[in-house]
């Protein structure tokens, strides 16, 4: 099979990726203060990769695209349009819920209301921090609206989400995120999924905002 490469809708410069990761850091950032605030314990979380991807190439790029998967996505409304989606295998939804409701590890075999909940609320966090870092730094006004959950494959997710949102979504942002708790790490995909004229604002935003002090 013939390696994917990344295919932007812009070429991105280097200042531009990295301010976009910045953004994202940073709310990671806040969505790991406030998680470890919550649960009393601390959490950590790195930003492993991030890319800019058609979606006709998202379920490639996904950490195991062909494993039975939790996704829990929330629509975000505002300046901008699309679909913010937190992605995990089913080992691994079981272990952050046993995480997250003080449990021995291995205790939940199966996702229940509560366990979905708990998994629904960390998908909140994240991104309502992430959408804050997006306001706070790039003047973007997003607005999240209630998650939601489903099970399937994790390349199926990705479609089920996008039969529900704007034809006009053509990109998608992929980021690989790791949560560390004690010598335990779990692996995500949080995927942000963007019309083509929010991905357009997001990038101009970039550059007035941070190309512009770059100048200064």
């Amino acid at each position: 099979m013939a390696t994917i490469k990344p295919v932007r809708l812009f070429q991105l410069s280097k200042l531009e990726r990295d301010a976009l990761r910045e953004v994202m850091s940073i709310g990671m950032g806040h969505s790991s203060t406030a998680l470890s605030k919550l649960l009393n314990e601390k959490i950590d979380m790195e930003l492993m990769t991030l890319e800019v991807l058609p979606i006709k190439y998202l379920s490639r790029k996904l950490d195991e695209p062909h494993k039975l998967s939790t996704g829990i996505y929330v629509r975000i409304t505002g300046n901008i349009n699309g679909t913010v989606s937190f992605i995990l295998s089913r080992d691994s939804s079981t272990i952050l819920a046993d995480i997250l409701m003080h449990k021995k590890i291995g205790t939940t075999k199966v996702l229940g209301r509560v366990e979905r909940s708990a998994l629904e609320e960390t998908t909140s966090i994240l991104t309502g921090h992430y959408l804050t870092a997006m306001s706070n730094f790039l003047h973007i006004n997003a607005i999240p609206n209630p998650p939601s959950t489903v099970f399937h494959l994790s390349g199926s997710i990705i479609d089920f989400i996008l039969l529900g949102v704007d034809r006009s979504i053509e990109y998608g942002i992929v980021v690989h995120i790791k949560f560390g708790w004690e010598n335990r790490t779990v692996k995500s995909d949080f995927i942000v999924l963007l019309d083509k004229q929010s991905l357009e604002k997001i990038i101009e935003s970039i550059n007035n905002v941070y190309l512009k002090e770059g100048k200064e």
